[in-house]
């Protein structure tokens, strides 16, 4: 009985290893599409009047700026 017992608890030991290495790269893949998606959106499709309002000083615009680097730059 004993035996049983080790051998099953070996084998969910060994299949929650490989579903955390898959959920793991999942879970990368998955976090690194929302960043790409997050990034999009806020460079993309937020009205420049929304940005002005969230991003309301010369700081925090610089910093947008940084951020949406690639797209087209917000001037107050």
């Amino acid at each position: 009985m004993k035996r049983v017992i080790f051998i099953l608890l070996f084998m969910f030991i060994s299949g929650c290893a490989e579903y955390r290495a898959i959920v793991g790269t999942r879970g990368a893949e998955a976090s690194d599409a929302t960043l790409n998606d997050a990034l999009w959106v806020i460079c993309n499709a937020v009205p420049v009047g929304a940005i002005k309002r969230r991003f309301n000083s010369i700081e925090k615009l610089v910093q947008y700026n940084m951020i949406c680097e690639d797209q087209s730059r917000i001037e107050i």
